[in-house]
């Protein structure tokens, strides 16, 4: 960790003072980034501190706007940011490696539904099972397709899910912290195309990758 305990413990009195916003929010109800740097800086900005994980900070970044504000503002999901506000840049490409993981395993599997019923699922089960850029080009331009026959938003919504996918996977080009972003775009675009969000949400477990995430390097999960 990089943060003292009595960093991680102005976080969190920080954090639980406030109702944690979709957005950056004011400096009474700051987002999960913003209300570290309150504690930490006494600024309002969801710039990602020195101390932080870029990687985790982009995630968080991309899905603390599309969870539940519920979800948000829940004891678990509060209690992970102090811990994540500290985690440092050592590892950021095993945190990398998971979030890709949860993209794979997680997200795009839970949109399978949506691909049968819009006639491109053969695709979209490619692109989740070979985890590859063509794939996921592939799956896109389906997706595209389709949403361009019916007019559908689920159809729009599942397109850029893949297109988001294809970005995350075509790893050897885009930075690290890119694609932690583009795999946490999946899962909101998913989440929308889904038509209940808050299910899918509960689905993708957002404070259940965190505390993965936050784990990372510590002496026990090595």
């Amino acid at each position: 960790m990089t943060l003292t305990k009595e960093q991680q413990a102005a976080i969190a009195e920080k954090i639980n003072s406030m109702t944690l916003p979709s957005g950056l929010g004011d400096r009474h109800n700051a987002c999960s980034i913003s209300a570290i740097n309150l504690a930490l800086s006494g600024r309002l900005t969801d710039k990602i501190p020195d101390c932080m994980s870029l990687v985790i900070g982009k995630w968080i970044i991309a899905v603390q706007d599309a969870m539940p504000d519920a979800m948000r503002n829940s004891a678990e999901w509060k209690s992970l940011l102090p811990l994540a506000a500290g985690t440092g840049r050592e590892f950021e490409h095993d945190r990398m490696a998971i979030i890709v993981d949860w993209m794979w395993d997680t997200v795009l599997p839970y949109a399978q539904p949506i691909a049968d019923a819009g006639g491109y699922g053969e695709q979209w089960r490619t692109m989740y099972s070979v985890r590859t850029l063509k794939a996921a080009l592939a799956a896109a331009d389906a997706a595209d397709a389709a949403d361009a026959a019916a007019d559908a938003v689920a159809g729009s919504a599942a397109d850029a899910a893949a297109e988001a996918a294809a970005k995350a996977a075509w790893r050897p080009v885009w930075a690290t912290v890119h694609v932690a972003w583009y795999a946490a775009c999946s899962a909101v675009l998913s989440a929308k195309a889904s038509g209940d969000p808050e299910k899918a949400w509960k689905h993708f477990d957002p404070c259940g990758l965190l505390q993965k995430l936050v784990e990372v390097g510590n002496d026990t999960t090595r």
